[in-house]
């Protein structure tokens, strides 16, 4: 994660963290670890931010105390493909809640207009057109 440039490439991070800080916790659980105050800046420096819902439980706890532990943070660019993440109620049966993520890709390519296409054809070597036109 150290060396990872999330401005370069659409990244995502999918993880079960373990950490408890007040940003995803739920609501009345006030148990905070110092490291997840390290991991939203560390995630922050690199342009990330939390796309997993905030406040609501993934894990069950042992004593039946719900927790927030797996969380999913997206850099800006990959924000367009991959705007949200979901905790899903139905964890069939287990004491984790999955979460779904949805990924878009469905972007349009674009398209180079045809005179441009001409253009840069006719600058070409009249042997490598020739070529080309065949």
């Amino acid at each position: 994660m150290a060396t990872n440039r999330s401005d370069l490439t659409n990244s995502f991070i999918m993880m079960d963290s373990n950490l408890h800080h007040p940003l995803w916790n739920p609501t009345k659980y006030y148990h905070t670890h110092t490291q997840a105050q390290t991991l939203i800046k560390s995630r922050g420096k690199k342009g990330f931010h939390l796309i997993s819902p905030k406040h609501t439980p993934t894990l069950l706890g042992p004593v039946g105390k719900p927790t927030t532990i797996y969380l999913t943070w997206a850099n800006h660019t990959t924000s367009n493909i991959f705007p949200v993440a979901q905790v899903q109620l139905n964890n069939h049966s287990s004491d984790h809640h999955p979460i779904l993520t949805r990924i878009t890709l469905s972007h349009s390519v674009p398209r180079i207009p045809e005179k441009h296409l001409l253009m840069h054809l006719n600058n070409l070597d009249p042997t490598l057109r020739l070529k080309l036109q065949q």
